[in-house]
């Protein structure tokens, strides 16, 4: 019978195991496996409480998430940080999501990009056809909307990347066009 009186078993580390400075715990550096990377992704929504959950709801799900509070923080971001998807909402100060959405277009950024919005008209709006949206999520939408729109947008971002990074070298080869460093969770 075991009682809670009784001492611990004291731990013992693996012969050759010494503390890693760079780990606050000490623990050993894990190994390195096949396991895929984790997909980074950029929310952005100006209504505090929104991107809260969003950031959360994604978390929980097993991405990488960063936040922006409108569309000219998260331009700034996207100068600075190779993501696999950007989530923006359209109604913003500074920069709308159609805006932060045609900058990036017009910069030769590749990732796939969701434009929420509480508005129908600027989902249908004629300027997102031409930018190439991956989804349009009208507001408001539930967690397991988000995180399966978010499935279905990176499965195939992923899928044409091989492709697309093929016929980005075919034509960089016959129209020296310099691709953008941005695309999918491959690169």
């Amino acid at each position: 019978m075991t009682t809670l009186l009784t001492q611990p078993e004291p731990v013992t580390k693996p012969t050759g195991w010494k503390p890693d400075p760079t780990h606050s715990n000490g623990a050993p550096p894990r190994p390195l496996t096949g396991v895929e990377p984790r997909a980074r992704i950029l929310y952005v929504d100006d209504e505090p409480a929104i991107r809260r959950l969003g950031e959360l709801i994604l978390v929980v799900a097993g991405y990488d998430v960063d936040t922006a509070a409108d569309g000219a923080e998260a331009w700034a971001e996207l100068q600075e940080v190779n993501y696999h998807l950007l989530i923006t909402d359209h109604d913003m100060p500074r920069l709308t999501g159609l805006e932060l959405a045609t900058q990036a277009r017009l910069a030769g950024m590749r990732l796939p990009i969701v434009l929420a919005s509480g508005s129908a008209d600027a989902l249908r709006d004629a300027a997102s056809s031409q930018l190439g949206l991956a989804a349009r999520l009208p507001k408001p939408f539930g967690a397991e909307t988000l995180v399966e729109t978010v499935k279905q947008v990176l499965r195939i971002a992923n899928g044409r990347g091989e492709c697309a990074d093929a016929m980005i070298s075919a034509l960089s080869h016959i129209a020296r066009v310099q691709p953008f460093p941005h695309g999918g969770i491959n690169e």
